[in-house]
């Protein structure tokens, strides 16, 4: 790897999947339907899903409205779906490049961070793929 920077571009094995991923993974038992505000930031709503209320978008420097009423999102906002409608359209959504995910942690589950085409790869495959590609940056 005599030119690391040309790693952005390409899918490394063991990497997981985009941060949005985790996000709907980890809240998939919740009742919650997904929204973009204007400017692209995740936001959820409960219950039926629909908005019944307007309030600002709490991401640093966006303030944008997010949510609506009487099951309307507010203007520009858009309707991603529930964690089991967004599966049904699923797509790969990996992004490529290396991406550091922390480590050693007690408890830590690889295996959910490593998803592709319908599996997961079991902790052990993920930590193995991942000794051989460090391996293989050290080896340059």
């Amino acid at each position: 790897f005599e030119h690391p920077e040309g790693l952005k571009s390409v899918f490394l094995p063991s990497m997981v999947w985009d941060a949005e991923q985790h996000i709907f993974e980890a809240m998939r038992a919740e009742r919650v339907t997904w929204y973009r505000c204007p400017a692209g930031h995740l936001y959820s709503i409960g219950e039926c899903g629909g908005p019944v209320m307007e309030t600002r978008c709490t991401h640093p420097g966006c303030n944008w409205v997010i949510g609506g009423w009487q099951h309307t999102p507010a203007k520009g906002n858009q309707r991603l779906g529930t964690y089991w409608e967004m599966q049904k359209d699923k797509t790969e959504r990996a992004s490529p490049g290396y991406t550091v995910v922390a480590v050693g942690r007690v408890g830590e589950d690889y295996g959910h961070h490593v998803g592709r085409a319908g599996y997961v790869m079991p902790k052990e495959s993920v930590c193995f793929h991942r000794l051989l590609l460090h391996l293989a940056f050290v080896a340059g």
